[in-house]
């Protein structure tokens, strides 16, 4: 038989993960199904224990460590509102590292710019100042834009007819007077 060391009431021959400390021992006081050698951080509230949901209230209560950890939408990365830099932990295809939808209005990678203003959309403009870029844009670019080139042949057109119309009516002048 074994002395239990630290008083806990357990010796090592009865599950005291350590007998040098007496939190560490192997009944569950709080009914949760941990004991502190299961890995329960406090075994004196049954709202703590390994692989419980974490919610935002100052406590550790999946006792990984790390108090009010919240990833509510299990894309791995932490709210915000909880210290992390998950910018939407409602949607989980939005976090860190998530790769930017652009045209969609919407933070996806957390980098802090929606669509034409992040790096990743550079193929996009927004001149149409309602903070949207779409393909559909009153002002896009004339380098993207069919009209413009179409205005611009439109023009073209329109001049060589003057042009024309004037050498036409030069030449008639000139056949008068000869």
């Amino acid at each position: 038989y074994l002395a239990d060391v630290d008083g806990d009431g357990a010796s090592t021959c009865d599950g005291d993960c350590d007998d040098d400390d007496p939190d560490m021992h192997p009944d569950d006081l709080d009914g949760d199904g941990y004991s502190p050698c299961d890995g329960d951080c406090d075994d004196t509230v049954a709202d703590t224990y390994p692989g419980n949901l974490e919610v935002c209230d100052g406590v550790d209560n999946d006792c990984d460590g790390v108090v009010d950890d919240i990833d509510a939408d299990g894309d791995g990365a932490i709210s915000d509102a909880s210290g992390g830099d998950d910018c939407d932990d409602g949607d989980a295809d939005v976090h860190p590292g998530a790769e930017e939808e652009c045209l969609d209005g919407v933070d996806n990678d957390c980098d802090g710019m929606i669509d034409g203003d992040d790096l990743e959309c550079d193929d996009t403009t927004d001149d149409d100042d309602d903070d949207t870029d779409t393909p559909s844009d009153d002002d896009i670019s004339p380098s993207t834009d069919c009209r413009c080139t179409a205005d611009r042949e439109g023009r073209g057109a329109g001049i060589l007819a003057v042009g024309l119309l004037l050498s036409l009516a030069l030449l008639r002048r000139g056949r008068r007077r000869a």
